[in-house]
């Protein structure tokens, strides 16, 4: 078995054209601050430890291509020292960044000194009270560092699907 699940994170290998792939998930919501309800707010107050990071290092396989994180809150969540720590640990360190929570597309690129970081926000795809979504991300054929983005959005109403416009987006590379 390929997986490792820890309490706090899990890596999960995939063989993508010829490269090794790590997954790393990070469990953001372990310090929720909702209740029962749903209420609440976790903005600006959520804690994730950043030792996390140096078990997730010392465990990756040596041969990985590529190390992308998904993590349910965006890192704004986290507490300000919190959010400034764990943003440099994922910026210097991982290529590919995935976040959910607030429900709305979202695609940035950063330069981070020696490469760069692709980080991209999702609609949500459970939920009862927003539209919902997904998005289809396609690795460029000759350029590796080249994405294609696509957001889904299942319009309730109608009982449809719809394609939003596709963006195309340059991961900067050292």
């Amino acid at each position: 078995d390929s997986n490792k699940i820890e309490k706090l994170h899990s890596i999960h290998y995939r063989f993508y054209r010829g490269q090794k792939l790590a997954f790393i998930c990070l469990y953001t919501p372990w310090l929720c601050n909702l209740d029962k309800s749903g209420e609440g707010n976790d903005y600006s107050n959520l804690l994730f430890p950043s030792e996390v990071f140096s078990e997730i290092e010392t465990s990756l396989d040596k041969d990985v291509t590529k190390k992308i994180v998904l993590m349910h809150h965006p890192i704004s969540f986290l507490k300000d020292f919190n959010a400034y720590e764990i943003e440099n640990l994922l910026y210097e360190n991982y290529d590919m960044l995935f976040v959910g929570h607030v429900h709305k597309m979202s695609n940035v690129t950063r330069h981070t000194g020696n490469n760069g970081i692709y980080e991209h926000t999702s609609k949500a795809s459970l939920s009862k009270k927003d539209t919902l979504g997904c998005t289809f991300i396609e690795n460029d054929d000759i350029e590796p560092n080249i994405f294609r983005v696509s957001e889904i959005t299942y319009i309730k109403d109608s009982n449809e699907c719809h394609w939003g416009q596709t963006v195309i987006v340059t991961i900067p590379i050292g």
